[in-house]
């Protein structure tokens, strides 16, 4: 799994609605100590997730959608050239998923204010 995946550029002023991904394969076993750690931020720092949200006790099933959690309420609002990126970490020694294929989805819908 990428440990550092940009997701890409906003081309017009938007809200973000959610942030998930996507694996065809599931991880077992996560603990407190042993698990897959994801956080999402905008541009350079802003973070995207309310808490950064592990497998720990929320298990990645295969070929569904693991939603990545609450979104920020202020910085869920983007605006043209805003930068999207997820920062994936591995925690000990979780499911091995560096032969998973994994997709990142960003969910946004044009902000009409």
């Amino acid at each position: 799994m990428p440990e550092n995946q940009l997701l890409g550029s906003v081309t017009v002023k938007s809200v973000l609605t959610k942030l998930s991904i996507v694996s065809d394969t599931a991880t077992t076993s996560s603990s407190g100590s042993d698990n897959w750690q994801f956080d999402a931020y905008k541009n350079a720092s802003t973070a995207l997730l309310a808490s950064a949200k592990t497998t720990s006790g929320a298990e990645i099933a295969a070929n569904t959608e693991y939603d990545l959690g609450t979104l920020n309420a202020t910085n869920k609002y983007l605006a043209v050239g805003d930068t999207l990126r997820i920062q994936v970490t591995k925690n000990g020694t979780p499911t091995d998923l560096s032969g998973a294929k994994v997709t990142f989805q960003a969910h946004v819908r044009k902000d009409l204010a």
